[in-house]
């Protein structure tokens, strides 16, 4: 993530204790080239200036054979959808987001 208010939120969610948390931005990646088994950006690629350049980072810094799971704003409308989405995909609270 590239917001330091989003970072420090993520560091305080019990399930996320055990994760390294990178300050970043997906069209400049911090890793070197084939880095990584696995990839994933949730919810951010509608903000990136330029989605191609991201696209291309994500493929840079995978392994051979890695995979990437790029997620777009998908956030739930149906009341039971959005509460297993709230329990166990941690989406922050609409307030979160204005903080």
């Amino acid at each position: 993530d590239q917001s330091p208010h989003q970072l420090a939120k993520a560091k305080e969610k019990e399930p996320l204790k055990e994760c390294k948390i990178i300050e970043g931005d997906a069209e400049d990646l911090p890793f070197p080239t084939d880095y990584a088994h696995r990839y994933v950006s949730a919810g951010s690629i509608e903000y990136w200036p330029d989605p191609q350049r991201g696209v291309k980072e994500a493929y840079r810094v995978l392994k051979i054979g890695g995979k990437a799971c790029i997620i777009g704003p998908v956030y739930p409308t149906f009341w039971l959808s959005r509460f297993f989405a709230d329990m166990w995909m941690l989406f922050p609270k609409e307030e979160e987001y204005i903080e």
